[in-house]
């Protein structure tokens, strides 16, 4: 009879025990009603960077803040679609392009310069850098930019050569020097030829480069000799007289010059 006392003694540690699992179990329906609740309050943002396209969730406030979440700092040069103010709403899409820096050396001139520019083409059209079709660059225009991508332009300039005999022309050169300038337009000097201005000094805009031919010719000129006069004594003849025995021939002299 001991053993039915001891059954109902059992009751309440049961009832306590679904008592802390209902309570358990409210507490995890609250909460995942409370994560539920708070993500269903995000907003989505499509998000591009840098060309790779994102989609986030976010309670952020501003566009400002959502950059600052993923530690993205926007730089003057670079490209944001939207203000960093500008109030985040579902569905937003946002492009940011950081800005890659080019180096750009036209002649003896280096600048630095920030662009978002896709292509070497668009670049130079952004900046107003025109390229004359005589300018000597090591780039080509349909060239994607990079980080510290370098851009060399030797600009040219117009220059006057005359060539011997040849008729004078307008030529466009990047030379610095006479010399590298008659490289460039293929001429060749001959031993006896010489150059104005001279080989070592600078070409100038405008200027003139004349080339001076010359050739050695050796000729053979015949120039006439007065004969010379022969006197000899005669006895045969009166004091006084002269007779010519011979005359005289004038003779010729070849010079070669």
């Amino acid at each position: 009879m001991n053993t039915r006392p001891e059954k109902y003694s059992m009751l309440p540690s049961i009832t306590r025990k679904k008592l802390g699992i209902l309570v358990a179990s409210f507490i995890v329906f609250v909460a995942t009603l409370s994560i539920l609740a708070y993500e269903g309050t995000k907003k989505t943002v499509a998000l591009t960077m840098d060309g790779e396209k994102v989609i986030l969730k976010t309670h952020a406030d501003t566009i400002g803040d959502i950059l600052d979440e993923l530690n993205v700092t926007v730089n003057k040069d670079d490209y944001l679609s939207h203000s960093e103010n500008t109030q985040v709403k579902n569905k937003l899409e946002v492009v940011w392009e950081p800005a890659k820096k080019v180096i750009v050396k036209v002649g003896d001139t280096e600048e630095t310069i920030w662009t978002t520019a896709k292509t070497v083409d668009e670049f130079l059209d952004n900046q107003e850098i025109n390229i004359n079709d005589h300018d000597e660059v090591d780039f080509s225009v349909d060239e994607k930019i990079y980080e510290n991508m370098k851009l060399s332009i030797d600009r040219a300039f117009p220059i006057v050569l005359k060539d011997g005999k040849a008729e004078e022309k307008k030529v466009w050169s990047t030379s610095i020097t006479v010399a590298d300038f008659l490289r460039q337009q293929g001429i060749t000097l001959g031993k006896l030829d010489r150059v104005e201005p001279s080989l070592d000094k600078n070409v100038e805009p405008n200027g003139e480069v004349n080339v001076f031919r010359v050739e050695k010719v050796t000729d053979v000129v015949e120039e006439p000799i007065d004969f010379k006069v022969i006197t000899k004594k005669d006895s045969t003849l009166a004091k006084g007289s002269e007779k010519v025995v011979q005359q005289g021939k004038e003779g010729l002299l070849k010079k070669r010059i």
